[in-house]
């Protein structure tokens, strides 16, 4: 079989390595280049072993965690090249002249380091019309359904959190903050707050009750749909978004739910179902960890970050897959904050 471009996945990559390994390649490009982050997994250390003359890394958050993730990239880059060797970080750091450097020294020093490595462009650089992004936060308050699970939280009152149902997750305690983030985004984190009606209409307004911010989604997601956007809500935990599925399933909403679960094949339908024009789903539930890079979902132009991760650059990619090119209108990001 004779071909001059081969497009492929990180999986295939993997799984047919020993037929890749056998070809000399001319050029390796790698899309969401920051999978390559850690040395140790095995798509580094196969893809590192291809015969190829020239890599390039393709990524918009390099840097996500610590700068060890970010020399792992460019010695990634840099393996085979007999004109210049990278040192390690923990080879820098160990320099003198790395030790006598201030803060702002290093910095510049790394700069310095890797500058022919990297072509940097922002979206202002290049030379395409992109619509506009406009991020909120939202602040908004805890009900008080939430306020009596936050204080038995830091009461510790096992009796509240746990009810008496045996059946119950049981709540330990030993992540208290774990614990408060569930809270805030909403009570039924917890299968003692969980009520059950027969009446469902009785159903939703107890489980909107139950959260701060279903309250704000149970007044906005009506008017979106009025006036025909479409959204991505990304979350944190599958958990909540089990419960954001029952909140739509309950208010007629259609929608669509994308999250670590979901095999390839399916994962491509339900992302290509979302943007056809004449699609009926108007909301996308996603985790933040398997929705949030690699798809494009420019056909939506309202994303609501359920909860934040610890690491921004999460979030940032997160957004992204509406506020990309492509896009034809206004994005607005809302971002819940309790």
């Amino acid at each position: 079989m004779r071909f001059e471009v081969l497009c492929t996945s990180y999986e295939v990559a993997v799984s047919a390595f020993s037929a890749l390994s056998k070809v000399r390649w001319d050029t390796l490009i790698v899309d969401e280049g920051h999978r390559l982050k850690n040395d140790e997994s095995i798509l580094y250390a196969q893809l590192q072993k291809l015969q190829t003359k020239n890599k390039i890394l393709l990524t918009g958050t390099p840097l996500q965690n610590n700068l060890n993730e970010l020399f792992n990239l460019m010695n990634f880059l840099n393996k085979g090249n007999k004109q210049q060797d990278l040192p390690t970080l923990q080879q820098l750091e160990e320099t003198e002249e790395y030790k006598n450097e201030d803060a702002d020294g290093k910095i510049r020093m790394i700069h310095k380091l890797f500058e022919p490595y990297i072509l940097r462009r922002l979206k202002k650089d290049v030379k395409i019309h992109l619509k506009a992004k406009v991020e909120k936060t939202v602040p908004i308050s805890l009900t008080d359904i939430q306020k009596t699970f936050y204080a038995a939280i830091l009461a510790k009152n096992l009796d509240v959190l746990n009810g008496r149902n045996k059946d119950n997750r049981h709540v330990s305690l030993n992540n208290v903050l774990m614990e408060l983030r569930k809270c805030c985004n909403h009570a039924y984190l917890f299968d003692s707050a969980v009520k059950h009606h027969k009446n469902p209409d009785d159903t939703l307004a107890h489980l909107v009750q139950a959260s701060g911010k279903f309250e704000l989604l149970h007044l906005l997601l009506p008017k979106l749909k009025e006036r025909g956007s479409k959204v991505l809500i990304f979350s944190q935990f599958k958990i909540m978004l089990d419960i954001l599925e029952t909140y739509l399933e309950l208010v007629s909403f259609k929608f669509l739910r994308l999250d670590g679960d979901l095999k390839g094949d399916e994962r491509q339908a339900r992302i290509d179902e979302f943007n056809n024009p004449e699609s009926e789903y108007f909301i996308f539930l996603l985790s933040t960890r398997a929705g949030g890079q690699g798809i494009n979902l420019a056909t939506a132009d309202t994303v609501i970050l359920y909860d934040s991760d610890f690491n921004p650059h999460r979030d940032l990619q997160a957004l992204s897959r509406a506020h990309r090119i492509g896009q034809k209108n206004n994005v607005l990001v809302l971002r819940l904050v309790t």
